[in-house]
């Protein structure tokens, strides 16, 4: 199957112009991919379609498939093609409820592979999915564990809940059609360029010098490079180990949050915080102000996630750090600095 995809490289992005689907698609131009972009809007009317190298073909569309239009435009997209990369999905932030996630990762995934099968349902084709899932599956304190693809999953929010209920759909639709085969990557916290957002109202605290350390600042973090990810990807794709596989992925190291907050103040070249806030009171404080929740609840997180298992059967190495990517998201702060808000 890994020599099918090869030979045959027709590829469909969801959520192709988002951070991730932008440095896949650029990686993917290289390499001679003819490749389809979902978008959900018109490319004059989105400007991040400008972001994406020439070439790249839009079908306007969206996951719900509301209309016969959109239908016929997903299926038009879905035709021929041998590998879906499938990024699209509600973020996760404090602002969505269960509802939302559901119609848009669990029911949208499965919408999009009914259109693959009955746009290819004439051929003996194979189609290979590539999903950008999340540790949020595993909930976010797991203190005094190693979080492996083994560990019991236990999401504690919407967002982990829809993830996880997307790879069960996913899992389902590989096991009732064996044209179809997949590879689940639950990633952690992205960063590098076109994820600077992610770590704004850190950047902005510790500029102002109002950051603080949550609670004692020793729990556990996890990170992973955009273009760490992208080569997980490619290589997940030239493996057999790869196929029908859920693989953790993480830059390899583990941080506390008094580490990761002490690399960011070193970035902006400010003093490193040593006073501390009380967990619940920073909780309280957020709410009322209207602080993203989700970023909140990551530096309160406690994970510690293995990636043996992508090491080891993939040959998984990763190559970037927060160190080095971190001044990428730095400048573009620091650029647009004066315009954040909380």
């Amino acid at each position: 199957m890994a020599t099918k995809r090869k030979e045959n490289k027709v590829a469909l992005v969801t959520g192709a112009t988002s951070g991730l689907g932008i440095a896949l698609v650029n990686r993917l131009s290289i390499e001679g991919w003819e490749i389809r972009a979902v978008i959900r809007s018109k490319p004059e009317d989105n400007p991040e379609w400008r972001k994406l190298p020439l070439g790249v073909k839009p079908y306007v569309c969206d996951l719900a498939l509301s209309d016969d239009a959109t239908i016929k435009s997903m299926r038009e997209a879905c035709k021929g093609v041998n590998t879906i990369f499938h990024f699209a999905s509600v973020p996760q932030t404090g602002r969505h409820k269960l509802d939302s996630y559901i119609n848009t990762n669990v029911i949208g995934t499965e919408n999009l592979l009914r259109a693959w099968i009955d746009a290819n349902k004439e051929e003996q084709r194979f189609v290979h999915i590539i999903y950008a899932s999340s540790t949020a599956v595993y909930g976010h304190h797991r203190k005094g564990e190693i979080v492996t693809e083994e560990s019991m999953t236990k999401p504690d929010g919407a967002y982990g809940e829809s993830k996880l209920m997307t790879e069960q759909v996913i899992e389902a639709f590989a096991e009732a059609n064996k044209q179809l085969s997949y590879t689940i990557f639950r990633m952690s916290v992205i960063y590098g360029h076109g994820y600077e957002y992610s770590f704004n109202l850190v950047f902005k605290m510790l500029k102002e010098g109002r950051m603080k350390i949550l609670g004692n600042g020793k729990n556990h973090l996890t990170l992973i490079g955009v273009d760490d990810i992208v080569d997980a990807i490619l290589i997940a794709l030239q493996k057999q180990q790869g196929v029908n596989n859920i693989f953790n992925i993480t830059d390899g190291s583990t941080y506390t949050q008094s580490e990761l907050i002490g690399i960011a103040a070193k970035m902006l070249k400010v003093p490193t915080p040593t006073s501390k806030i009380s967990a619940l009171v920073v909780k309280i404080m957020a709410k009322a102000r209207g602080i993203d929740q989700a970023q909140i609840r990551f530096l309160l997180s406690d994970r510690i996630v293995s990636i043996d298992k992508a090491r080891r059967e993939l040959g998984f190495a990763p190559k970037h750090t927060i160190e080095g990517d971190g001044a990428i998201m730095v400048k573009e702060f620091e650029r647009n600095y004066r315009g954040i808000s909380e």
